[in-house]
């Protein structure tokens, strides 16, 4: 199997298990989950899927020279995904945590195919799932794992910093931990992270979109457009029956989504108060043997996160203009 991947390139996929795991129904069921969350005509952002990240973390691992069984857990990371991606929380849980997806995810492999495959190739279910097994593939934040590594490679690679993209990849290295092999790509990396969080994903009119639309799947659960069941179809599946349900407030959000919205702060007369998770990273980097994260040496970076980390759980008032 050959995949061209936007981020590594042609990539040559021989081994069993991979190519098993990627022909079933729940890895090809991610090809219809936006990884940014909202599907493409809601949204302003042209995003990618699922899978496209899947594979990439599986490809980053691989590069970094993991074994077979870390590039596995790496593959299947996402494969717990709802419909929508972490807007499910906005739905269920709360944007503040987005963590739906994690918590689910022993459950959702478990009931699945995947562990049938897993076996036919000497592969434990229980290992795969546990993270904690795989300091490559998950790290707590704000340090850099796979995962956390690929979606920001993409999104660079996409919209942000095209020009330093290929140079932030080759200086990305593995020591026990994902982390750069100098100081200046590990403070790179990090602004432009910081840049996503505060351009993208708590901008204004994306988190105004991610409100509507959360609000509109909350009216469809409410009326029984739609079910929590539903989640686990997939962005198309559940978006058909939101258009063809006819209800007058969900097409109302629809309509309003597939328009253009001009958000402003307004603290006086606001229409929403917006708050969303706060993503952060303090990448480490390798300087003359030592490790080193880039918040203790860089005093500005720090205060900036600091300041931004205050800012965002105040939240943002904000109104849409007629």
């Amino acid at each position: 199997m050959i995949v061209n991947d936007r981020v590594y390139g042609e990539q040559l996929i021989e081994e069993p298990v991979l190519i098993g795991l990627i022909k079933s129904r729940e890895l090809q069921r991610l090809k219809n989950i936006n990884q940014f969350g909202m599907p493409d005509e809601l949204y302003n952002f042209k995003g990618y899927s699922r899978l496209e990240h899947s594979l990439g973390v599986m490809f980053l691992l691989r590069e970094l020279d993991a074994d077979l069984e870390e590039q596995v857990a790496g593959l299947l990371h996402d494969v717990s995904h709802s419909a929508f991606s972490h807007l499910i929380d906005w739905v269920y849980g709360t944007e503040m945590q987005e963590n739906h997806q994690d918590e689910i995810h022993d459950r959702f492999v478990k009931s699945s195919s995947l562990p049938k495959t897993l076996e036919k190739y000497n592969f434990s279910f229980a290992q795969i799932t546990n993270h904690h097994n795989f300091p490559l593939l998950e790290q707590e934040a704000p340090l850099l794992c796979a995962d956390r590594v690929d979606y920001s490679l993409r999104e660079m690679a996409l919209y942000q910093d095209k020009e330093n993209f290929p140079f932030l990849r080759d200086s990305i290295i593995a020591n026990k931990r994902i982390m750069f092999n100098n100081r200046e790509p590990a403070e790179l990396f990090a602004k432009n992270y910081l840049k996503m969080q505060l351009n993208h994903w708590t901008g204004l009119e994306y988190m105004t979109r991610w409100r509507l639309f959360a609000d509109g799947i909350k009216t469809a659960v409410r009326e029984k457009v739609v079910s929590y069941e539903d989640f686990f179809t997939d962005n198309f599946a559940f978006l058909e029956k939101l258009e063809k349900s006819k209800h007058r407030e969900i097409v109302h959000v629809l309509d309003s989504l597939k328009g253009k919205l001009i958000v402003i702060e307004d603290k006086e007369n606001p229409q929403y108060h917006l708050k969303k998770k706060f993503r952060w990273v303090d990448p480490e980097f390798i300087d003359c043997g030592k490790v080193y994260r880039v918040t203790e040496v860089n005093e500005g970076y720090k205060k900036e996160i600091e300041y931004q980390m205050e800012r965002n759980r105040e939240g943002w008032k904000v109104r849409i203009l007629p």
